[in-house]
């Protein structure tokens, strides 16, 4: 794994962030969209460990792990960017 991706996992491992509700009080509903299509794809890649890894005001992002050709993944979201990799 590159240098960003294991701080990525590190940022991950350290978070205790599951909900939405635990970042925002009242979160916008954009932001609620967002929130269930990443959902989505950890429960259509049978994924697991979800979490929210950071937020601002903003944005948010979340990453969770899942098996793909046998080999341990992790998917990494932001508003921006996708990022999927081999975790080792």
């Amino acid at each position: 794994m590159t240098k960003k991706q294991n701080q990525i996992v590190a940022r991950h491992s350290a978070s205790n962030l599951y909900y939405l509700h635990q970042c925002y009080d009242n979160p916008s509903w954009a932001k609620e969209c967002a929130y269930e299509r990443c959902k989505n794809k950890c429960a259509q890649a049978s994924g697991y460990d979800f979490k929210i890894i950071g937020y601002n005001c903003m944005m948010f992002s979340v990453g969770f792990y899942y098996v793909k050709d046998g080999k341990k993944m992790f998917h990494y979201e932001t508003n921006h960017n996708a990022l999927d990799f081999i975790v080792e």
